[in-house]
């Protein structure tokens, strides 16, 4: 039977190898997550869709939203880094990919020797490993998140107005904790201690969308999951996640995604 994804706090800046499948069911944390497959591409299910990651190339996406390994092999590793969202926010990247990684996009990097950098970043990540090398892969891994943020679309470079707020971290992990209680969204300012205006322009300023409509958004992307992963009905999936109806479920999915849901 499937089951809900586990839900992690966030991660901070680390770094881990995987070799196979450990988590059935998936995972959400509040970090920016990248991953690099090391001998041979790898296929995840990232926001409800299958995403393939290019071998060598690095691939980022938002963690909070749910996401799972569907293919790799004992001889076909990967390496994977996450980055604190407080962290990220600091670095003044562009709105747009910072709306469009909330949303569920996935950007690969095509800058030369990510490959190398990414081994190095594990290595350097390590526990027990001098703290200037650890100062020294996170100032890389900086470096090379502004580079992929500043050239994956054409915005201007002043277009962030995100900057660190640890609230916005406690929102986004408590929703992607609770999206499928019908008052999710409504309690979020009593959990976090702010004012329900504040909350819903804060939180609206940096991702690009209300709390509403991100709960709606997670909401989706659980009945995609489970569409994806199991012979239940659309409307099954539909009433799990927190939908009143069928109908309800397809005009919010065509206002997201502008299209029908699709096995």
């Amino acid at each position: 039977m499937e089951t809900a994804p586990a839900i992690y706090p966030s991660i901070g800046l680390r770094s881990g190898r995987a070799n196979r499948r450990r988590d059935p069911s998936g995972h959400v944390h509040g970090d920016l997550e990248l991953i690099l497959p090391v001998l041979r591409p790898w296929r995840m299910l990232h926001a409800g869709r299958v995403v393939e990651l290019p071998v060598n190339r690095l691939t980022a996406f938002w963690g909070a939203l749910p996401h799972k390994a569907l293919s790799a092999a004992d001889d076909a590793p990967m390496l994977w880094f996450t980055i604190g969202l407080d962290r990220v926010l600091a670095w003044g990247l562009p709105r747009a990919v910072l709306h469009g990684w909330w949303k569920g996009a996935v950007i690969h990097g095509d800058l030369p020797e990510q490959a190398d950098l990414g081994r190095r970043w594990h290595e350097d990540l390590r526990s027990g490993v001098p703290e200037w090398r650890r100062s020294c892969a996170a100032l890389e891994i900086e470096s090379w998140v502004r580079r992929l943020a500043h050239t994956a679309h054409a915005v201007e470079a002043n277009e962030s107005d995100a900057t660190t707020d640890p609230s916005l971290t406690r929102m986004c992990e408590w929703l992607a904790g609770h999206y499928l209680e019908a008052d999710a969204a409504a309690r979020l300012p009593g959990i976090v201690g702010l004012s329900p205006g504040y909350v819903r322009n804060r939180f609206r300023a940096i991702t690009g969308m209300t709390p509403s409509r991100y709960v709606v958004r997670l909401r989706l992307i659980h009945v995609q999951r489970l569409l994806l992963s199991s012979q239940r009905s659309v409307l099954g999936c539909a009433l799990e996640a927190g939908f009143g109806s069928q109908s309800q479920f397809y005009a919010a999915y065509r206002a997201v995604f502008g299209c029908s849901p699709r096995r």
